[in-house]
């Protein structure tokens, strides 16, 4: 990913990118990944095509680790990305969210829950969402 356009940052708010001219690389170095899912075209790419590079607009927001509460912590990124071939049609843009919590119980023990929403219309018309759930035991548990 790479863009060129105006962003304004917060002091311990966030950040937030409006890319008025900006690009997605899509790489393909395994070119056997065609045939073992016997396909002629996986994220917009062909058999036999190893990169792409698409032109667009994007919006993209940073949330670094912020405190909610003394035990609560949440950060954020997110990302919209339209291709200047699709800028009127919304059903093909691209929408990339994630989220993390954490929540420092005792001493050593912190709990976490990590989310993604990700909608890409090349590679399902389906909207994809995942949750880690995280437990971890820390010697220094500060964030």
């Amino acid at each position: 990913m790479f863009n060129t356009g105006i962003s304004k940052r917060w002091p311990k708010q966030g950040k937030l990118e409006l890319g008025l001219v900006g690009g997605e690389i899509t790489r393909i170095r395994r070119q056997e990944i065609f045939t073992e899912r016997q396909e002629t075209e996986l994220y917009g790419l062909k058999a036999g095509e190893h990169q792409k590079v698409e032109y667009g607009m994007n919006i993209q927001f940073q949330q670094p680790l912020r405190p909610l509460s003394k035990q609560f912590y949440w950060e954020n990124q997110s990302r919209l990305f339209c291709s200047h071939k699709n800028l009127s049609k919304p059903e093909n843009y691209k929408l990339n969210i994630q989220n993390s919590f954490y929540f420092l119980t005792l001493k050593y023990i912190r709990l976490g829950l990590k989310t993604e929403v990700v909608y890409d219309p090349m590679i399902s018309s389906k909207i994809f969402m995942s949750n880690l759930f995280l437990f971890g035991f820390h010697l220094y548990n500060k964030l």
